[in-house]
Order: C-alpha cells, then structure tokens, then sequence
C-alpha cells in the first residue's frame, strides 16, 4: 500500500489530508475511487446510482445519527442520506442543499451549482445522495462528501423491481417447503395406515420435482423398481397425471416393501381392481385402487377409500393378512406361491370364509374371473 506521506506533495491539501488519516486498505480504496472526482452535478439514472452504491461499498444500514454519535469511528465510509431538500443556497460555484431525513435530522451536502438544475427537475423535491463521511479535525460536524445523487422515484422503481424479486425468491421457497412439509405429513399418514414398524420416508428434496425425486427416498431393494413401475402404471392409466402416477407407483412400492410383499403381485390385483382408478366406484360400492368396501375400509382405519395414499396402504395391509391366512402353501423359504397368491385373492375377494368352506377359490363366478385375471398377469410380471 502506498505511504500517505509519499503523496503530500503530489495532490492539493485537502486530498492529502483525507488520506493521511486513512490507515486502512479499504478506506484507501475508496479515496482512491472517488476523492478526486469532480462532485456530481447531473442525476443518476436509478441503475447507475445502484451501480455506484455497490461500487463504493456504502453501508445502507448505517444512520447519519451513528455517523454524528462518533465521527472518528466512520470517517471514510459511504453512507445514503435520503431525505427531502429543504432549503439551499449557492456561492455560484458550490449548492449547499439542507436534506429533511426522516428521523426529522437535517443534513448539509455540497454539490457544484450546476446541479441544481438537476435537482429541481423532481417535484417532490426527495433525493438519495451517497456520501463519504470526512474529517472532523476543524467540525464536530462530520462533513459529507457526494459522489453521486438520484431522485427518489428512480431508484425507488428500480429497489421495487428487486423487492418483487427477492419476494418471488421467497415466496417460492416458502411453497417449497410448503410442499415439503404437506409430504412428509402424508408420508407419516402413510405409515401409520401401514400398522406395521417402517423406516422414516423423508420429504423430496429442495428443488426437485416430486416424480423425479421419489425414488430417493424408498429403501434400497425397492428403489431400483420406481422407474420401470411407474412406466407401466402410468402407461396402464393414461388418464393419471405425473404426479398422480408418480404418487401411486411411490407408496406401491413402499407398503409391499414394507409389508414384505410382492410388489408384482400388488400391481396385478390393483390392475384387476380398478385398472389404477383412484375414483374407481364399483356397483357393489367397492372404492378406490384396491376397491375397498365401506366395512372393510373402516376396520383397517382408512377413512378416504379415495386417497391412493390410504386406499394402498390399507389394501396391501389387507392383502398381506390374506396371505399369512395361507401361509401352509407358501414356497419353502416363505416365498409366495402361485397357490398362495390365488387362495389370498380368493380370500381378498370372497372373504376367508368363503375360501375356508370351499377349501379353494370358491365356485363364484366373479371370484374365479378376478383370480384367474390377477393370477395371469401376476404370472406375465413374474416372467
């Protein structure tokens, strides 16, 4: 950094004594910048004045009041005055203008007579003026220094357009986590219809899209399926929204995972259900994606057979019952069988006393159609 007493000789006295007393390489940089500049005499634009107010490195949130209560302590800073002018005069070289802050403070800014002209081409008469705190070594009055002024109704318009933005910013945030947060109530619902202990599901991430970023946040084994299921829900219904395909194909896979069933199994019998219908109403008054009747819907605590969210979680609690009902025909290893899977179909469709008094699917048309219909498709997933 360059000695203040190298430059004594080599600029006018007053410069001289402004960097003398500047000791660090902030307030050195910012004499540099401006000290010699000739005072403004035009109006800035309210981009421009920004521009500078960046540049000069002015600190908005400091007062003139704290400026008068120690002088010393910010000799060399920027600071905005921003007021209404309340009177001038001029020597025909410098216009002294008294601005009104709003604190009811009145402050003395020097500017070339030439400006006023520019100032009085707003009516309201308010400005905003960047100045440089100076020395008190002949005041007690710190003098201020203008780099540069701006109508108020400039930069205000300008400030407004940013406000709107950095509002936009926030309010998006806040939708986020808006968002997040209706998720991860959703996911806990989820749990607790699923009555059986599951890993926390975590909210989707800041930023992503819900479909995108589904997959994320199921266990491992099951992570790997969310894309080619949701492919063919999503293609089985063409009516469903991403959203929608995305949601279903999510907590499919998350109550089969954690009810430990077989998640092909579960697409077969919503497939036969309601053909991935949220809406889906039977004559019978089945509802939902895995058409739950009213009795049963209630005894398994779900009350929006509508929700897909609640409809699954209580359908595949309701499915895996009906296959620890016929366990004695599970695999061994405890795998699902064909038979199993049939007689647990039978059991979801007709009841287990039905299956029990037939000992086998009962000779119920409508059964035998829908466990012939899940069983098939169940044997195409599997292949």
């Amino acid at each position: 950094m360059i000695k203040p007493s190298l430059l004594r000789f080599s600029h006018r006295t007053s410069v001289v004594c402004a960097l003398s007393i500047c000791t660090s390489a902030l307030c050195c940089t910012l004499f540099q910048t401006h000290a010699f500049a000739s005072l403004p005499d035009k109006a800035y634009t309210g981009t421009a004045y920004a521009s500078l107010r960046r540049q000069a490195r002015c600190d908005t949130a400091l007062s003139y009041a704290r400026v008068q209560a120690d002088p010393t302590l910010y000799r060399g800073k920027v600071i905005e005055i921003a007021g209404r002018v309340g009177g001038s005069s001029s020597d025909g070289v410098t216009l002294s203008i008294v601005v009104v802050l709003t604190d009811g403070n009145a402050v003395s800014v020097d500017l070339p007579a030439s400006a006023s002209e520019a100032l009085s081409e707003d009516p309201t008469g308010r400005v905003r003026v960047l100045a440089e705190v100076g020395s008190t070594e002949i005041s007690n009055t710190p003098p201020l220094k203008a780099l540069g002024f701006v109508h108020e109704g400039d930069i205000r318009r300008l400030e407004q357009a940013e406000e709107a933005k950095t509002k936009a910013v926030k309010d998006a945030e806040e939708r986020r986590r808006e968002k997040e947060e209706k998720w991860k109530k959703e996911a806990e619902r989820a749990v607790s219809v699923n009555r059986v202990p599951a890993a926390p599901i975590l909210p989707p991430p800041p930023g992503g899209s819900d479909t995108v970023s589904l997959q994320n946040y199921l266990t491992p084994r099951a992570r790997p399926l969310f894309w080619p299921y949701y492919r063919y829900i999503a293609k089985t219904n063409e009516r469903l929204d991403a959203a929608m395909a995305g949601k279903i194909t999510f907590h499919l896979l998350n109550f089969a995972d954690h009810n430990n069933v077989d998640p092909r199994l579960v697409v077969a019998m919503i497939f036969a259900e309601s053909h991935f219908d949220p809406n889906a109403t039977s004559r019978s008054g089945a509802m939902g994606l895995g058409q739950l009747m009213p009795g049963t819907a209630r005894s398994l605590g779900v009350d929006n057979p509508y929700d897909p969210i609640q409809n699954l979680g209580g359908s595949i609690n309701y499915l895996r019952s009906r296959l620890d009902t016929f366990a004695d025909h599970a695999l061994p290893g405890g795998s699902v069988s064909f038979e199993q899977a049939a007689l647990a179909m039978a059991a979801y469709n007709a009841g287990v006393n039905a299956v029990k008094r037939y000992n086998g699917i009962p000779p119920y048309t409508q059964t035998q159609n829908y466990v012939r219909k899940v069983i098939s498709l169940y044997r195409q997933l599997c292949s």
